[in-house]
């Protein structure tokens, strides 16, 4: 799927350091696949004022008098930044998803993260010489994930109330006058 360049400017609190709230259903960043750039000022500056954060592996102690968050990091899907000790405005810059694959209202689309990470693991393996345990490892994986979630999709399906389609049928009297049409 294609990816869209998008930014979010967000107010944080201070001394906050993890931003997964932001990520969170109806939040700025729900959409976010991952970060590029994240750029701080310190709130009611001028946007002029903006300066970037650096990008590292780990996150340097800070004091708790810091202003600014000059470090981010991005680790198993939740964005972090240095904690300040006051008040900032984040402008994040990220990719998402050109389209939107998750329906809130039906929950049809959760947890398919799992069935891709198999399937790559799976096209590396084979691109590897096959590397024999490793692929049919990754294979089974995937085909057991694919059918949970076809099981999902299907459990989705079945939570949905119907109504059996109402039964026309006619009677008719014995010795009427009017006899049924025959097929």
């Amino acid at each position: 799927m294609q990816n869209v360049r998008t930014q979010a400017v967000v107010n944080i609190a201070a001394n906050v350091s993890n931003l997964g709230y932001l990520l969170a259903n109806g939040q700025a960043l729900q959409s976010m696949k991952l970060p590029v750039v994240v750029e701080w000022k310190q709130q009611g500056q001028a946007d002029t004022f903006y300066a970037p954060s650096s990008f590292v592996d780990k996150l340097d102690d800070v004091a708790p008098s810091n202003i600014g968050a000059q470090q981010w990091v991005w680790q198993q899907g939740m964005l972090l930044v240095t904690p300040s000790g006051v008040a900032m405005t984040l402008r994040i810059t990220f990719d998402q998803l050109s389209t939107n694959i998750y329906d809130p209202a039906q929950n049809v689309i959760r947890g398919t993260g799992h069935i891709l990470a198999a399937r790559v693991a799976s096209f590396v393996a084979a691109n590897n010489n096959g590397m024999g345990t490793l692929q049919k490892a990754a294979d089974a994986k995937a085909k057991r994930s694919w059918l949970m979630f076809c099981k999902l999709v299907v459990m989705n399906q079945q939570s949905k109330q119907r109504s059996p389609r109402p039964i026309h049928r006619r009677t008719w009297p014995i010795g009427s006058p009017v006899q049924p049409p025959t097929t």
